[in-house]
């Protein structure tokens, strides 16, 4: 909220307020003298003025289901979003940035690379030790952040078709690391400490790239070769993981490198701990410092809240239209009710007569209750219509639902359907008790 955006809302508000309540009055300045003079002068007059205001109420009906139905898509998406397995455990997990190269452990710094990864190993031997941590292990990229960039993949030397269509991405990550984010092994095996800087370079790759590079065979045992040329055997299959969104339908094949043989200097301390991984942060910081006390535990928060803020487009937009919704859906009702609420009042003599003559207070409330019903249909159905067309240019931002969803739809109108008559049932009402002298008396 900045001054331009107060005042433009400041603006459209006393415009739309001068427009709205100037627009009679200049009418009743401007009144017709032949109309007035003649006998159905009044009638012509409250017959205009009569379908001015149902045609607002129209207006106001199509536009909160217009509303309704895209609060009603946007919610679903979220729901959506949540229930799906993203491949691993999100929930006492708490991801934290550490930077070693800021301290010179990094090839060619002031302490080196191999100092860097005793450095890795120090202090995730450190933090496991601590009581309640499960496990901890380090990565390069973290998931649903939006780090993960491709990379160009080859297999036995020989170039992998649309690699860059695929988008392939790779991670580096330490022992555990599978552990720690529960992630199963479907074949082969993990990294464990037996593989290092002597040992030939290992790699683990998701299901979707093994099936992509070699359709029916074992892929354990065979090579690719990574983004800087180096050769991988492969010695694992994970399942394919939620990594950029949840909402990205077709997840990248990925393949992960090990740490230890792959070193970087700037990893996402990753840490699995009970109850509560955020009272442990304390006792991690003072770990890391153990082992160099210029070292910071940096940006630490849990992986739960990195994939609420992977929503939070989707939920921002659900609460805004959802919010909009709401208030029009007010605006509807109550405009409908002063429509019949005045309709009623403009027909007291003649629900007086009615009475008088032996009516049933049953079928005046039927007579009323058919003008509002008549005017919540005529705007249902342009808001449904105003709904198809236009839910078709939020479709991309939709996941897990049609943007012409039944179900959505379905409640929108209903919820619609019943606000709207409520309102026009209680004018109704209060016209069947009529007491009819009093009603005979205004004619």
């Amino acid at each position: 909220m900045n001054v331009r955006v107060l005042s433009f809302t400041l603006a459209v508000g006393i415009g739309s307020g001068l427009l709205f309540g100037l627009a009679p009055v200049f009418q009743a300045l401007r009144p017709n003298r032949t109309a007035v003079l003649s006998d159905r002068g009044a009638d012509a007059s409250g017959t205009h003025a009569a379908r001015m205001r149902g045609a607002l109420v129209i207006l106001q009906i199509a536009v909160s289901l217009m509303l309704l139905v895209g609060a009603g898509l946007f919610l679903r998406t979220l729901e959506n979003a949540y229930s799906i397995d993203p491949g691993y455990q999100v929930d006492q997990t708490l991801v934290a940035t550490l930077n070693l190269e800021a301290h010179g452990y990094f090839e060619g710094g002031s302490r080196g690379a191999d100092a860097g990864l005793a450095m890795y190993e120090q202090i995730l031997s450190r933090v496991e030790a601590l009581p309640g941590v499960v496990s901890a292990s380090a990565a390069r990229m973290t998931v649903l952040t939006g780090d993960a960039r491709s990379t160009d993949v080859s297999m036995d030397g020989r170039p992998i078709g649309m690699a860059n269509a695929l988008g392939v991405r790779a991670n580096i990550v330490s022992n555990r690391y599978f552990e720690t984010m529960h992630i199963p092994i479907l074949r082969g095996r993990s990294f464990n400490a037996a593989d290092g800087r002597a040992t030939p370079r290992v790699t683990i790759v998701t299901k979707s790239l093994a099936d992509r590079i070699w359709p029916n065979e074992d892929p354990i045992g065979k090579t690719l070769r990574d983004g800087d040329n180096q050769l991988q055997i492969i010695v694992g299959v994970v399942p394919d993981t939620v990594y950029t969104s949840t909402l990205e339908r077709d997840q990248p094949p990925t393949y992960y490198l090990l740490l230890a043989q792959n070193y970087e200097s700037g990893v996402t301390l990753h840490v699995r701990a009970t109850p509560n991984p955020m009272s442990l942060l304390p006792a991690i910081r003072a770990a890391v410092r153990e082992v160099d006390t210029q070292l910071a535990v940096e940006r630490p928060q849990l992986l739960r809240d990195v994939l609420d803020r992977s929503l939070s487009k989707q939920r921002m937009m659900s609460t805004l239209v959802g919010l909009f919704g709401a208030v029009a859906l007010i605006l509807a009702v109550l405009g409908l009710y002063g429509v019949m609420a005045h309709a009623a009042a403009q027909r007291t003599p003649e629900i007086g007569i009615r009475l008088a003559m032996g009516a049933q207070p049953s079928s005046i409330v039927t007579l009323l209750l058919g003008q509002g019903l008549q005017l919540l249909g005529i705007g249902v159905a342009i808001g449904l219509t105003g709904a198809f067309l236009g839910t078709r240019y939020i479709e991309a931002q939709l996941f897990g639902v049609t943007a012409n969803d039944p179900l959505t739809f379905a409640g929108g109108c209903a919820v619609l359907a019943i606000a709207g008559i409520t309102a026009s049932v209680i004018p109704a009402l209060s016209a069947m008790r009529v007491d009819p002298v009093i009603a005979l008396r205004r004619t």
